[in-house]
């Protein structure tokens, strides 16, 4: 049960899909705040408790209260040597694109995701915007309340089932430092 439910913590995190918790020498401001959103991925092949090859594909979308109306996220990749049992490990940094719809300043966003922390029902993920509105900003996407798809997803790390996707609700925060 152990490992189920360890496995079950790095598969959510690994979700989401977010930031290196830390404390600033000063102030942050919230540049942008989204905190009503979604986030799903699917692994094509599913995942099964043996290292492969697999297709990553993630949409996310937010409602944002500052720095935008709202945001959309859609991305892909590929992952190598993945399975239920190692997915934290196996999910290397990425960057992918936020589309802003409203406020001012470019379109869109280039983030650079560094890390992804987790726990049985939460996955954060923590990155820096790279390019585009709010560019040199810090970068946090939380998922909670993680469900799993797939055929008995719990039991995968046992070789008894596989997982097929992730979803849940998401926020999206970027702080200017």
């Amino acid at each position: 049960m152990r490992k189920v439910m360890f496995v079950a913590s790095v598969m959510l995190a690994a979700a989401g899909t977010v930031f290196a918790a830390g404390s600033p020498a000063h102030a942050a401001v919230d540049d942008a705040v989204c905190p009503v959103g979604s986030l799903s991925i699917a692994f094509n092949p599913a995942l099964t408790s043996q290292p492969q090859n697999v297709a990553e594909t993630a949409q996310s979308s937010y409602s944002c209260v500052t720095g935008a109306d709202s945001a959309i996220d859609n991305s892909s990749m590929q992952l190598n040597g993945v399975s239920c049992v190692n997915l934290l490990t196996a999910f290397p940094p990425f960057t992918d694109t936020i589309g802003w719809i409203g406020g001012t300043g470019p379109a869109t966003s280039q983030i650079q995701w560094t890390s992804t922390q987790g726990t049985l029902t939460t996955a954060t993920t923590l990155g820096t915007v790279i390019s585009g509105r709010f560019a040199g900003d810090s970068a946090q996407r939380v998922v909670a309340n993680i469900s799993l798809s797939g055929n008995n997803p719990l039991l995968c790390p046992l070789g008894l089932g596989t997982v097929s996707g992730l979803s849940g609700p998401a926020t999206l925060t970027i702080l200017h430092l």
